[in-house]
């Protein structure tokens, strides 16, 4: 299975799932192409007041999002690798004192 498959089909399910309920799903893998390109890039979580490379604290792979307001009702990392309880919890807390999410 290449890089991101299973992160790009599960996108691609959520996003049929939910467009008749108002929500966009964005997603950082994906094919160019095949998959809409206004739904694909970086998720990146970030801190501080100036975006910038060394202020970037992770990547996730998936955002749900309202397509009214913009507000964000969940945020998804997938590990299709090796995911070790560290790599997991660094993800995930990195996320959480992160000051902005940006796509």
């Amino acid at each position: 299975m290449a890089k991101g498959e299973w992160t790009t089909n599960a996108a691609r399910k959520l996003a049929e799932e939910l467009r008749s309920r108002g929500l966009d799903v964005l997603y950082s893998h994906g094919q160019k192409g095949i998959d809409p390109e206004e739904q694909l890039g970086n998720i990146v979580c970030w801190f501080g007041s100036i975006f910038e490379k060394r202020a970037m604290l992770a990547y996730l792979d998936i955002a749900i999002v309202s397509q009214e307001t913009n507000s964000v009702f969940a945020l998804i990392e997938i590990e299709e690798g090796s995911a070790t309880p560290k790599k997991l919890m660094a993800d995930a807390f990195t996320t959480l004192i992160g000051d902005h999410i940006m796509f």
